[in-house]
């Protein structure tokens, strides 16, 4: 349940710090736009932007660099809860059977029961594969009466 718990967080984080790169982006974007339109639409002048000691080109060149960044930074943080989600799931799988060494394959007739009596029947299948064959023979409220006789 701790795995379940630790993963929902790096959901949250994960979704968290992809609103933060959106915003930063969309931000960003914006400003570019704004200093676009006040060189070439406004005629504001380029001597302001010249102050910063980038060019225009430049700016373009560090807003790619940065977008690249951050779709590297989003993979990672999906690949990463990815990873972590496919590890818990292991862990859930449950765990081979073996029967004298080789592998057991369980099989319940009715699918799912719990308690009773169930006959078994182990058949060969391979060198390597048994199948266990459980049919359910007396159910639990033949054994233990139901609530309802109580």
């Amino acid at each position: 349940m701790d795995e379940e718990k630790k993963l929902e967080w790096m959901k949250r984080r994960r979704i968290t710090v992809s609103k933060i790169l959106l915003v930063i982006s969309i931000a960003y974007f914006i400003v570019l736009m704004l200093i676009i339109l006040a060189i070439y639409y406004f005629s504001i002048g380029y001597t302001w932007i010249q102050q910063l000691q980038l060019s225009l080109p430049n700016l373009a060149l560090a807003g790619c660099i940065m977008y690249l960044l951050f779709i590297l930074l989003e993979i990672l943080l999906y690949v990463d809860y990815w990873n972590q989600k496919k590890r818990i799931e292991e862990l859930k799988k449950p765990k081979p059977l073996y029967y004298k060494g080789k592998r057991l394959l369980v099989y319940t007739h009715p699918e799912g029961t719990k308690g009773g009596i169930f006959s078994r029947t182990i058949i060969p299948v391979d060198s390597e594969t048994f199948i266990n064959l459980r049919h359910q023979i007396v159910k639990p409220e033949e054994l233990w009466g139901s609530d309802k006789e109580k």
